[in-house]
């Protein structure tokens, strides 16, 4: 209390620290009452309480933010010297390094670069791991700001931190991510002990799985960064060795790796190495994408470098730029034939590709040795497209043959039989070329091969043409397109015999068509064979269904009719034929069957049977526009054959049985009843026939035009043929209809196909309909 530093007012309170001065309270209480006084009296009693009290955190902040105000912008080296002996007693403090940190940042303008980078080590080493976060925020901060080396040091240390705390991503949320700590480190390595200290930070993370997540490039984009560093600062062993190991574990970027050690070595003027790596892959690229990165690499290389020699032109380098040059054109003139390489390794079995490329060579030796690779590379089974295969193989053969190897050509045709086609068809192009080849030169021959392909194979089970669990050459005998070419050529032969043996094995061997009788047939039949032609037509009928059938059926039986009177065929063989071809014949088939039955009936059998096929072929064709035409024919023969009044009974039934919606009701059936009634005289009845049709048309008629068109049928026949008081009548039964007959059109969706005279009852809600007259029973009256 001496020096007068002591006021009046503070006796009591320096009587207080001075009996208890490890009392914090007290000192506290001592500051409070100097509130208002001179800062630096203040600044004097913090620093009297801390000699007695120097683990005080409270007096310790108190005396750091008094110490800020007292100091002036420049004194800088006052609060360092605060700082560190705040943090000498309390340097397990966060906050307060935090504070520190800041402060240096803030003003490393003045301060030594390395001081402030060791107080950041300082920081580091005195708090725990888990209060490192704050301190690398600010620390990341310096190294932004400092950059160079310093940068590079602080950044693989926070790498190596963050690596640490993997799984704890979400602590580092306000730090620098993955990605940017590459970033800075690849961009602050500027020496080979950088680079050095950089290879274990990609190798933690290559090794890391967690690590490699947490960056947005790929896997490879990080080793390729690695990899640039290495050609730049690492020696060639490394190179070379990093290369081959990138190129095994990332093989379809092999070509951009290649790209970048060969402009590592044009870099170094190194050409020959450079080359001989584009040369390399070259030969290796197994696709179009790569091939061209490559080429075009390659090829901007050598044009930079005939450019720089172009420069600086002497004896020297005029020698060196002529064989650059000479390397540069082989290497265009190359071109094609590299690309054909890339896409044969690409896909060896592209048949396509093949062809193009031997249409490269213009050496008969090099064109020959490329289809001899051609034919031992390819696998048949791999080969999609239908077509293709056998085209190489015939153009194979051939090129032997427009070179005069005969022999040779047919050596290969004869390989060519064997291979496995994924394609039947392709087998039996091989064996059509070849057989057309030979017929060039030798019928004989080529009839001779066909008979070859056409043979049966030995084997036990059923031989399908589409199974394809058997091979081509087992099903090869069941072409048709083989054995029509075969036929084709032993008719040419005209050798009846051979013919005939032909045409019989082909039916043996269950490959003739419908066509194909029919042509056996004909033939025999140009021949004058007639019975053998019918055979022909037997063996048809029998080895086909309904509806193939169908047409061998029409053509037997429009032959043997017209030769039946030259052959003097009896009745009784030809109607067994008729019944035998309408046996399971569909019905909708059946009609021209039918009609050329009771022709052959009216003409050269028994009329009466004529009219019974009509009646057959009625009841047997649903199709009511069929049953029109049939009872209409049916009536006019009746009417030949027999008389009117029998044909009377043929128009009864037509009117009961086909519907009214049937094309030819109207204007066929109804009124070719009443001409038939006008021949007899009987108009009574025909009036009694329009009175049935119009009723049917009013219920059950789909169009109003057919009801219109049976009145004015009426009318004309009233006209021409009745009275006035006929026509009244005419007129008032049409007025009843409108207005008494329901309309069923109206009520009903359903089809209506025709009525029986059963089933024909009331016509309105109010008459009872004449039975008798609905029923069309008009044969009682007079």
């Amino acid at each position: 209390m001496s020096g007068g530093l002591v006021r009046s007012d503070d006796v009591e309170a320096e009587l207080a620290v001075h009996k208890e001065p490890y009392l914090l309270e007290n000192w506290l209480d001592y500051i409070e009452h100097k509130r208002g006084s001179p800062e630096v009296e203040i600044l004097q009693i913090y620093r009297r309480a801390l000699r007695r009290l120097p683990q005080s955190f409270k007096l310790w902040t108190g005396y750091l933010e008094l110490a800020h105000r007292l100091a002036g912008k420049g004194d800088v080296e006052f609060l360092v010297k605060t700082y560190e002996q705040c943090l000498a007693s309390l340097s397990e403090f966060p906050g307060l390094w935090e504070r520190f940190l800041v402060f240096l940042v803030e003003n490393l303008d003045q301060l030594d670069i390395s001081y402030v980078r060791r107080r950041f080590n300082e920081a580091l080493q005195s708090l725990s791991v888990s209060q490192h976060f704050g301190v690398w925020k600010l620390f990341i901060r310096f190294a932004d700001m400092v950059g160079g080396r310093t940068s590079f040091t602080v950044y693989r240390r926070y790498f190596d931190f963050r690596a640490k705390l993997v799984d704890y991503g979400d602590l580092f949320a306000d730090l620098p991510d993955l990605d940017t700590v590459i970033d800075k480190l690849v961009y602050y390595t500027d020496s080979a002990d950088q680079f050095a200290k950089l290879g274990p930070v990609f190798e933690t993370i290559a090794q890391n799985t967690s690590l490699l997540m947490q960056l947005s490039i790929s896997e490879f984009s990080l080793y390729s960064t690695y990899f640039d560093l290495v050609l730049e600062f690492g020696d060639e062993k490394d190179a070379r060795k990093m290369y081959r190991h990138l190129a095994d574990k990332f093989v379809d970027q092999r070509c951009l790796l290649s790209i970048k050690l060969a402009a590592c070595y044009e870099k170094n003027d190194r050409f020959l190495e450079a080359e001989d790596i584009f040369e390399k892959e070259l030969k290796r690229v197994n696709n179009l994408h790569d091939f061209q990165l490559i080429f075009e690499a390659y090829t901007e290389m050598e044009d930079r470098r005939m450019t720089s020699l172009s420069q600086k032109l002497d004896d020297d380098t005029a020698r060196e730029l002529d064989v650059v040059m000479d390397r540069f054109e082989d290497l265009l003139a190359r071109r094609k034939y590299l690309v054909s390489d890339t896409a044969l390794r690409q896909n060896p079995d592209n048949v396509h590709e093949w062809l193009s490329r031997i249409a490269l060579f213009d050496s008969k030796n090099e064109i020959a040795d490329c289809y001899a690779q051609a034919a031992e590379t390819i696998r048949p089974q791999k080969v999609q497209l239908p077509g293709l295969f056998p085209k190489f193989w015939i153009q194979y053969a051939k090129f032997y043959a427009e070179n005069g190897d005969v022999t040779t050509a047919r050596k290969i045709f004869q390989t060519s039989t064997k291979v496995p086609f994924r394609h039947i068809e392709d087998l039996v192009d091989i064996w059509l070329a070849w057989a057309e080849w030979e017929l060039e030169k030798d019928r004989e021959r080529a009839v001779r091969v066909l008979e070859k392909a056409l043979e049966t194979p030995k084997y036990d089970g059923k031989i399908n043409y589409l199974d394809e669990d058997l091979s081509p050459q087992m099903r090869i005998h069941k072409s048709t397109r083989l054995w029509q070419y075969y036929l084709d050529l032993i008719k040419s032969s005209k050798n009846l015999e051979a013919t005939c043996k032909a045409y019989d094995r082909m039916i043996d061997v269950k490959v003739a068509t419908a066509q194909s009788i029919l042509d056996y047939a004909g033939f025999l039949e140009d021949k004058k064979l007639y019975e053998e032609s019918f055979r022909v037509y037997e063996r048809g009928v029998l080895l086909f269904r309904y509806p193939v059938v169908y047409e061998i059926w029409i053509v037997y039986l429009d032959k043997i009719l017209h030769y039946q009177p030259q052959l003097s065929i009896g009745v009784e063989r030809i109607r067994d034929l008729f019944e035998n071809a309408l046996q399971n014949c569909p019905p909708e088939l059946s009609k021209p069957i039918f009609l050329l039955y009771a022709q052959f009936e009216e003409t050269r059998g028994s009329k009466l049977l004529a009219l019974k096929v009509y009646h057959r072929a009625i009841e047997y064709i649903p199709a009511n526009a069929e049953k029109v035409e049939l009872y209409s024919l049916l009536a006019a023969q009746t009417v030949r054959f027999k008389n009117l009044e029998s044909a009377r009974e043929v128009y009864q039934s037509a009117l009961e049985s086909v519907s009214v919606n049937a094309p030819g009701f109207l204007d066929v059936l109804v009124q070719g009843f009443i001409g038939l009634e006008l021949q007899l005289g009987q108009y009574r009845r025909c009036r009694e026939i329009y009175r049935y049709a119009a009723r049917l048309l009013m219920q059950f008629a789909k169009r109003e035009q057919d009801v219109e068109h049976v009145w004015s049928l009426w009318k004309q026949f009233e006209v021409d043929n009745g009275a006035e008081e006929s026509y009244k009548e005419l007129l008032r039964f049409k007025r009843h209809l409108e207005n008494t007959v329901v309309n069923v059109r109206a009520k009903t969706t359903d089809s209506i196909g025709f009525v029986h005279k059963e089933t024909r009852g009331t016509l309105d809600d109010g008459t009872t309909g004449n039975s008798a007259e609905i029923a069309l029973d008009i044969d009682e009256m007079e």
